[in-house]
């Protein structure tokens, strides 16, 4: 469909409305309005060219405004990354663990008994389901309450071993050459 008089003329308020957006709720607001009028399944006539303006209009919009945002999350994941080394420094010394980064946490198992009270004191907590120690930052907290396992887990966002007690107490031994 050729672009008539009164497509460009909505092009043009959609354009004005969306330049003058200054909230992300409002944009998400005005976006779902505009989707539910312009969308092609919607429409007897093709109106794709306005819903893929639309969406470029979404996108532009939506970086401008997360812009700062982004660049405060940045800074605390910088942040963040600080302070899973030095945990980790922390906790590589302490025999007998496991330890493993799971997406933004850090789980520590194997024999943490001994080392309950340094765990507590690095700002680590006990999940008992699991029996395991872990780390997060304040920014990421789950709603699960347990219902995953720590197999789930590393399932969902991979894991990393950084330190694996049962490594450790396999030392290299030579197989002994026959006589």
């Amino acid at each position: 469909m050729d672009k008539t008089r009164k497509d460009i003329t909505e092009l043009d308020k959609i354009r004005n409305e969306f330049r003058n957006i200054m909230g992300i709720d409002r944009l998400k607001k005005v976006y779902r309005q505009y989707v539910f009028i312009w969308h092609p399944d919607k429409n007897n006539w093709d109106t794709t060219q306005i819903m893929q303006e639309i969406n470029t209009l979404f996108d532009q919009n939506i970086l401008r405004l997360t812009e700062n945002f982004s660049d405060l999350k940045m800074k605390s994941h910088i942040k963040e990354a600080g302070i899973f080394k030095d945990l980790i420094e922390k906790l590589i010394k302490l025999d007998g663990l496991k330890i493993e980064i799971c997406g933004w946490y850090i789980w520590v198992t194997g024999d943490t008994k001994q080392h309950k009270d340094k765990l507590k004191e690095a700002g680590l907590y006990f999940a008992r389901k699991k029996v395991a120690w872990y780390y997060r930052p304040e920014w990421c907290k789950s709603n699960s309450r347990g219902q995953y396992s720590l197999d789930d887990i590393r399932a969902m966002h991979g894991s990393n071993v950084i330190k694996d007690n049962e490594k450790q107490k396999k030392k290299y031994t030579p197989i002994p050459l026959r006589p």
